[in-house]
Formats: structure tokens, sequence, C-alpha cells
């Protein structure tokens, strides 16, 4: 019998009998579909959960900037050619590419998975290539060793569903993306929130002090309390017959949230290879110089960002005719300021690197800003 991703022996008509029964939840992938789901589970199966953890919807916010950005250049033998319709907007259903884009790394960075359902044209190639929700999408391997896709109750092959992973495990069909790799420091950001909000609410600690030297009455004392809540906060009290008011502070750092959610939040942007300078995250008394931002962006990009741009490049490269290669245009992030950049160009255009032409694509510059040559004069 084949191997499934929620039990071994499992053929590929179980997935639809357990949806039937109510044993399936269409919401979570990779896991015993009769196991109740627990609250730790549910954040690293469901973007929806996943995203409500703020430091999590930062780091991806930040991931899927950062690629929307690119631009994808079409390639035959190394040598630029005209995008195709489909390289343009690879889903003609959404506003542009770039959307395209943003939902393919987000559903890569929330579940380490994004797949595409794929439509061809007569020549087998790519025409639209749909991205699905990844929570719905359900991979297993049948009893004949292919890897099917189980999705809204029909079963798509590899040819209908191209599959990109974020990290891949030897054996296994899914890939880890960094949430279901911390699962433990994911969780353990949200149940510090979570506490830190419930202990403002109801801990019962009161917001000041009434007190007076007289010696009051229970009638007074309730009619006292009444017509101090009664007033909005914020506006302006009257207080006489030798009352003083002294408010009551529990500053979060004194109770150790601060320090504490701040460290979370700091594992959190790591696990995502978010540099601190890019989430405004500099501890107060750190330095860090142009040189330091530049080198973070740097290392960001190649070490981090690229694992998805190589996922992404090789999807769309599977999906166009064969010879040709898609490339996302991972320049443009590291760019220097102008003057460096000219610079730079100058002395490739002076030492044969590249042509005036490439370094006008480059910059964006379309070939009528071209200067004229000048005409000879003569002497």
């Amino acid at each position: 019998m084949g191997r499934s991703l929620w039990g071994d022996g499992v053929g590929m008509i179980f997935p639809r009998v357990a949806q039937w029964l109510g044993l399936r939840d269409d919401n979570k992938t990779g896991r015993d579909p009769i196991a109740p789901p627990s609250r730790d589970t549910a954040v690293v199966t469901n973007p929806k959960q996943a995203a409500r953890i703020g430091a999590v919807y930062s780091a991806v916010s930040i991931l899927a900037a950062a690629i929307e950005q690119l631009g994808v250049v079409l390639e035959r033998d190394g040598v630029r050619i005209e995008d195709t319709t489909f390289i343009r907007n690879p889903d003609p259903d959404l506003l542009d590419r770039s959307d395209w884009l943003h939902q393919v790394v987000t559903s890569l960075a929330y579940s380490g998975n994004a797949y595409l359902r794929v439509w061809r044209d007569n020549t087998g190639q790519g025409s639209v290539a749909r991205v699905l929700n990844p929570g719905r999408v359900w991979p297993f391997e049948d009893q004949h060793g292919r890897i099917l896709y189980s999705y809204n109750g029909r079963d798509y092959t590899r040819e209908e569903i191209t599959h990109l992973r974020l990290h891949k495990v030897p054996g296994e069909i899914l890939g880890l993306g960094p949430i279901q790799a911390a699962r433990a420091e994911v969780a353990g950001h949200r149940d510090l929130t979570e506490a830190s909000t419930a202990w403002v609410r109801e801990s019962g600690q009161p917001s000041g002090l009434l007190s007076t030297e007289q010696s009051l009455t229970p009638d007074q004392r309730k009619e006292l309390l009444d017509s101090w809540n009664k007033v909005p906060a914020g506006r302006t009290r009257l207080m006489s017959s030798g009352i003083s008011y002294e408010p009551i502070t529990l500053s979060p750092k004194d109770a150790q949230f601060l320090e504490s959610r701040r460290f979370s939040k700091t594992e959190i942007m790591d696990l995502f290879g978010i540099p601190g300078s890019l989430t405004l995250g500099i501890e107060r008394g750190d330095s860090q110089t142009y040189a330091n931002v530049a080198q973070d962006w740097l290392g960001f990009v190649r070490f981090r960002l690229m694992r998805y741009v190589i996922e992404i490049e090789s999807a769309l490269t599977s999906l166009v005719p064969r010879g040709q290669k898609v490339r996302l245009n991972v320049e443009s992030l590291l760019r220097a300021d102008a003057e460096t950049r000219f610079r730079i160009h100058s002395s490739a255009i002076t030492a044969g690197v590249y042509s005036p032409e490439y370094a006008r694509e480059i910059e964006h510059i379309p070939d009528t800003a071209a200067p004229t040559p000048k005409e000879p004069t003569d002497a």
C-alpha cells in the first residue's frame, strides 16, 4: 500500500471518505485527521492564525514587499527575450504580477509550501498558474507511489499542480516553513502576548487611590467613588474636603513584559531572517552605520530572500518552453546610491564588461533617453 501524509497504508480514496465523515478539516494539513487540533497546531497550519501574531505578520510583509519589487526576466541561452503573456502575469484573474508574487511568497512563508494550479496550452506549456490556499491542499502518495494533491474534493497530478517548497526535507512531501520549524517559539510569543493582555484587563490592579484624612461613613465612601467613576477618563475633576488622588502605575517594563516581548519579537524576526535595521528594532544605545545596514540588507537578500527567489524561478522555468529560463532580477534590491551606481556603470562599460544599453536596462532608462552621437566637425 502507499504512504500518506496522514497515515501509512491510506490510499487516494481515503481523503474524500475522511472529509465526508467529518474526520478531515481542509484548514489543516499534514496531521492525523482524527486527532483533535491543538491551539499550537492551528497557528502552525493556518495562515490566518499565524498572521494574527504581530511579529509574524511584520516579517512576512517585509519578505513579500521585497519580492514584489523584483522584475521577472525571460532568457534563452543567457540572452533576454521578449516576455510572454504568461510571464507578464501568470494569473489573469489577479491585478498584476506583483499580486501573484505576493501570494506565492506569503504561502511559502506561512506554511512552507505554495501550490500552483496550472492550466497548459496545446504545446504543454503553462498558460495560467493560480495560487491555491495552502491550507486546503492535501498532498499524499497513492498506492502506486504517485504524488497527488487533493483540493476541494478532487485529486490533481503533478502536471496540474506545481508544488513549491521552502525547506526540503529528504523523504518528506511537504516543505518546512519558519513557523513549522519553530512552533514552540511562535506559540510562546503568542502566549506571552495573550498573558500580558489578560494581566492588564483582569489582574484587578486599580488605576489610582483616593485618600483623605477625614473619617467617612460607608455611604460617603460609596458616594465619593461613584461620583469619581462617573467622570470620563481625561476630563477635569474637582476635589475638595482634603481628598487627594494618587495614580497607581505598573509599567510594562517593571512587569518584565516589555523586555520579554522584545526578546520574543527578535526571535521571530531572526526566524524569518529579517535584519533588525529593517524592523526599526535597533536598541537604544546601539550604533549602526550606513555600511552596517547595507551589509545587513545584502546578507538578507543573498541568504534569506534568495530561498524564495530560487523556488519561484524554478517553478516558472518548469512552465516555459525547454531552453528558456525565468530569472528574478534581484539587482534592484542591491542598488547602491545613484552616484555609486553610475560610477560602477562607467567603469564596467570602459572595461568592456557590459554595454551602455545593458546599463540603461539595469537603471530602467528607455533607449529614447540615450544621447545622440555628435556629428564630426571640420577642423
